[in-house]
């Protein structure tokens, strides 16, 4: 009879989980093949998405389809079984900041209202920057640089196949400084406890004029890193609800059009973790007369075997472990059995 109950019990909790997740996602029988997005930006951005959509089942569908940013009309399309069509959607959305700017798109195409349950087959977006600008700061997808541009102005292209859609993000600066970094770390393996790393930073002016006034700027938790040298170029700064942060910078005075310039100084890894685990380091920044204007790419470091002093292992009493909120109910449950049989004496 226990074991009776607390299987309903069960059965119960999952089934409203599952009705729970059925409200919030479409789960008919239209489902989105692929999703291009053509994005042109100035001082908005105007979006262009066309959604290709399939019918799996064997009849007739008609849905109500909007874009998840609830911007343009709602469009009612009619799919027969076992065929595609093809849905546009056009909308402008704003673009957040002055000298640095933030593009947040989510391609989301809602069905009856709701997110798809499925992933998109396959996901393109290009990005065409406003002009003047050379390049991206950053974003949040891998995109890639198209060669051969849009009459004059920069453009990205991502793609991907079998994911769901989420929000992209893209930063920019509108100062035109065509500024690059590439950073990387030697050893890229922590060994050993106190292990020095040197860290190398190549800036590339990509640009037509030189450029004043920049200034490089790495940052790195003080529970993992510690300063070697050269000293003077490191702070420490104290963090506000996080630990203090250590802090290397350095000025570029000038950097002339199409030179490189490699910089390099040393840290020491003091991480306490005895765990073997990958991290990545920040990207570094660089600014131009105190402004935001590019950012490496983030480099990953390993921790290895024997790259922390192992404390000596004491014997202490096992700490007791919380029951789980099955346990407990197993426990109710036996109890108010328990009271009717005996009352049943």
């Amino acid at each position: 009879m226990m074991k009776g109950l607390i299987g309903l019990m069960l059965c119960a909790a999952l089934l409203c989980q599952g009705a729970a997740a059925s409200t919030l996602f479409y789960e008919g029988n239209v489902v989105v093949d692929g999703i291009r997005a053509d994005v042109d930006i100035d001082r908005k951005a105007d979006v262009v998405i066309s959604y290709t959509l399939g019918n799996m089942g064997g009849t007739q569908e008609q849905v109500t389809l909007q874009a998840v940013e609830g911007k343009g009309s709602p469009q009612t399309a009619i799919i027969e079984p076992g065929t595609k069509t093809g849905v546009l959607l056009e909308y402008t959305v704003d673009v957040a900041g002055d000298s640095v700017r933030t593009l947040s798109l989510d391609p989301t195409l809602l069905i009856n209202g709701k997110p798809p349950a499925t992933r998109a087959g396959s996901i393109a977006v290009v990005l065409a920057l406003p002009t003047g600008v050379p390049s991206l700061i950053s974003s949040n997808k891998a995109f890639v640089i198209d060669e051969n541009g849009r009459n004059g102005r920069t453009v990205y292209y991502w793609t991907a196949e079998d994911v769901y859609p989420t929000t992209i993000t893209a930063k920019w600066s509108t100062l035109g400084a065509n500024l690059a970094v590439e950073k990387a770390i030697t050893p890229r393996e922590i060994t050993e406890p106190n292990q020095e790393c040197a860290v190398t930073l190549t800036v590339a002016n990509r640009g037509g004029a030189a450029v004043q006034n920049i200034l490089l700027r790495d940052t790195f938790p003080t529970s993992d890193f510690e300063a070697v040298s050269p000293e003077e170029e490191f702070h420490v700064m104290a963090g506000n609800e996080s630990e203090p942060r250590l802090i290397w910078e350095r000025t570029i005075t000038s950097l002339p059009a199409g030179q490189t310039t490699t910089i390099e100084y040393r840290i020491r890894y003091v991480g306490e973790t005895v765990q073997v685990h990958d991290f990545a380091l920040q990207p570094t920044a660089v600014y131009v007369d105190g402004s935001l204007v590019a950012a490496s790419e983030r480099v990953t470091v390993s921790q290895l075997t024997g790259a922390t002093l192992v404390p000596e292992q004491t014997q202490t009493p096992a700490a007791a472990t919380p029951l789980s909120i099955g346990v407990v109910l197993a426990s109710l449950v036996f109890t108010a059995w328990m009271g009717r049989a005996h009352k049943k004496r």
